[in-house]
């Protein structure tokens, strides 16, 4: 029977191109469709009046109006090296115009149930694998719960 003997050097080589396999095919795109998550986010405005949304992220600034029963609908994929910054739950913050009469201003984890900021009042559900729908619904208590601006509110 023959045995090889390769040596301390020939052992090292082995195991860094071992090491150098491994790290180059965990680096890159994720490959696995489970690390890419389909999100879709929808904002309803049930309230009386307009909805305008201010987003702010990386001091960029993006604005949106909902009209009265309307809703709008974002969809991207997380995970991936493309999320646009005007994607509204990524926010560093927001503020919420209701009919240019009430504002509300929000950071993305400031304490409040009606931060549309925060993940936790959104209601959420998992259609399927790797996907992700999340509901914010404005109401008349989003309105309420808002300060006065009398027309001045941006």
């Amino acid at each position: 029977m023959q045995h090889f003997n390769i040596g301390k050097r020939g052992r090292f080589f082995k195991i860094l191109s071992i090491f150098t396999f491994v790290f180059i095919f965990s680096c890159g795109e994720p490959t696995d469709q489970n690390e890419i998550q389909k999100i879709t986010s929808t904002y309803i405005n049930n309230t009386n009046t307009s909805v305008k949304i201010i987003n702010y992220k990386n001091s960029k600034k993006f604005e949106r109006i909902i009209m009265l029963n309307k809703s709008l609908v974002q969809k991207n994929l997380e995970g991936s090296d493309e999320i646009p910054d005007s994607i509204i739950y990524r926010s560093d913050s927001a503020k919420v115009i209701f009919g240019n009469q009430k504002i509300s201003k929000f950071k993305k984890f400031d304490n409040s149930n009606y931060n549309f900021l925060d993940g936790k009042n959104y209601n959420t559900n998992f259609p399927s694998t790797g996907s992700t729908e999340q509901t914010y619904t404005f109401t008349a208590a989003d309105v309420n719960n808002a300060v006065p601006c009398n027309g001045s509110c941006n």
